[in-house]
């Protein structure tokens, strides 16, 4: 993705320039054979090729991109085993998306992969380098591994230079502008970017093009060179609530309840990890919802699930507005009860959270003064409480809060930049819904109490017969010892449904039984 900001009568030439030295390198290494060959340079008859002044010249060869590369995947390196030295909730949320979308790779694979690139590297010096410095933070090995690491991984140029080329045979290029530019002005100016792009030059490893006005998924097109389209998994039910056993609502003394062994959680899938950095004073609970898959905004691409042909179980208009205005009255009455009076930690979140279509209400508190399965315990608490809460909402003030939150959803961007934003998410999604905003506050106006608590009690109350949690414990190590936790321990004896959630494979063979859902509008109609 390029962005340019900047006057309308700069816009074009930045973008330009920006292509032109992009591009110029892309076609430098889709002609050289090998890693020495020098850069074509412009003055010398290169074509798109960097002249000397942009810091490209002929006597900067692709060796010295070598050189570079090398730089580029320590630091990339050193981020990715930072990660295991998140907050709480990063790696809970972190967890969920993995649980969540059908499609994912780990952070650790990506290391996998790096790490191959340094083996030869670390034989030279004996040792010494990125290993000795990931001992004085975070150890690879406290990362879970997936058994798919093997010998054929790599990362080297030479592989990262063939990707670029498969990128630039398969890529389909999208432009948007936003601002004070007439239709034929914006128009013009991606006719030129356009051209910039070499989308008429076939590699061996590519296949069929596609051009900017192609909006066809023909059969025809060899797999591999298709964009992947976001999908979701659809999460079970609860086994235990759909067979009647439906947890009793937690009595008021549960509120003084501090032994985590006595206090009723509502069962569902489970994923609980000790965080590896022994320095973390913070423990997370995480809860995820599932509601269902989003519904369309002026029709849109429908598709259907990969798993047995059944059709997708996409929202309704009004069902999806029903899950925005829960998600607005659910933030303040969660916060009130989690943060301000019970004080359990100042992360205290509940808000509608979109894994690749896929929508839930998600329940997120981080402490350090209570362990995952007390805060766990205090949501389902909240859960009752706030299902009081919307059966004593009178109609005035459920369509006083549609209203504040339509118009939340109307109001004027404040600035060019955060109305771009807005449209470019449409982009990356691939929904292309630029009225987005509008069609939910005219749905979220029409929402009446009766449809907010068919909505509450059908899908998201602890005894809702269609509920479909996933639940993230990430435990700090203090917490993991009053729990009896071990680095090793992967439950802490809350009860996940029968679900093995334990490593990352045991992730990944969850996800494969389940129904994967297509993101509903993924064509620009």
């Amino acid at each position: 993705m390029v962005n340019a900001y900047g006057f309308e009568s700069q816009v074009p030439r930045l973008l330009n320039a920006l292509l032109a030295r992009a591009y110029s390198l892309a076609h430098a290494l889709d002609e050289s054979d090998g890693l020495t060959k020098p850069l074509p340079d412009a003055a010398e008859g290169g074509g798109k090729g960097l002249g000397k002044d942009e810091g490209l010249g002929k006597d900067a060869g692709l060796a010295d991109l070598q050189v570079r590369f090398e730089t580029q995947v320590e630091l990339l390196a050193v981020d990715l085993e930072n990660a295991a030295l998140d907050s709480a909730y990063s790696q809970a949320a972190y967890w969920l998306r993995q649980c969540v979308e059908a499609r994912a790779w780990h952070v650790s694979e990506y290391l996998a992969v790096l790490e191959s690139a340094f083996d030869e590297k670390d034989d030279d010096n004996d040792g010494d380098g990125m290993d000795e410095g990931a001992s004085e933070g975070v150890r690879r090995e406290e990362f879970v591994r997936s058994e798919e690491k093997s010998g054929e991984l790599g990362c080297e140029l030479k592989d990262v230079l063939e990707a670029g080329k498969v990128l630039l045979a398969t890529a389909r290029a999208e432009v948007l502008l936003t601002g004070n530019l007439s239709d034929q002005e914006a128009a013009e100016v991606a006719r030129r970017v356009l051209a910039e792009l070499p989308a008429q030059t076939a590699h061996a490893s590519g296949g069929a093009l596609r051009t900017e006005n192609d909006n066809s998924n023909s059969d025809d097109d060899d797999d591999d060179n298709k964009v992947p389209l976001p999908r979701a998994v659809q999460l079970p039910l609860v086994r235990k609530l759909a067979t009647g056993n439906v947890p009793a609502a937690p009595a008021a003394a549960d509120d003084d309840v501090k032994n985590t062994a006595e206090i009723p959680v509502t069962p569902g899938p489970l994923l609980c990890r000790t965080l590896p950095d022994t320095t973390n004073e913070n423990s997370c609970a995480l809860q995820f919802l599932h509601f269902g898959l989003e519904a369309t905004v002026n029709g849109g691409a429908s598709g259907a699930s990969e798993k047995e042909g059944e059709e997708e179980e996409r929202l309704s208009t009004a069902e999806h507005a029903c899950l925005e205005l829960i998600g607005h009255l659910a933030a303040p009455s969660f916060f009130q009860k989690l943060r301000t009076e019970e004080q359990l930690g100042y992360l205290v979140s509940a808000h509608v959270s979109r894994f690749s279509g896929a929508l839930g209400l998600t329940l997120l508190v981080q402490s350090s003064t209570a362990a995952p399965r007390h805060l766990e315990a205090r949501m389902t608490s909240w859960c009752h409480s706030f299902a009081q809460e919307l059966e004593a909402l009178s109609e005035e003030a459920c369509a006083a809060n549609a209203l504040a939150l339509a118009t939340q959803y109307t109001e004027r961007p404040r600035s060019l930049g955060d109305e771009h934003d807005s449209a470019l998410g449409e982009l990356l999604s691939r929904r292309y819904a630029f009225n987005r905003r509008a069609a939910r506050a005219d749905a979220v106006l029409k929402v009446t109490k009766a449809e907010l608590l068919e909505a509450w009690h059908e899908r998201l109350s602890p005894s809702a017969p269609q509920r479909r949690p996933l639940r993230v414990h990430t435990y700090a190590r203090a917490h993991a010892a009053e729990a009896g936790l071990n680095e090793g321990t992967v439950n802490d004896g809350s009860d996940n449904d029968g679900v093995d959630l334990s490593t990352l494979e045991a992730v990944r063979a969850f996800k494969d039984k389940l129904p994967q859902l297509m993101s509903p509008s993924v064509h620009c109609d």
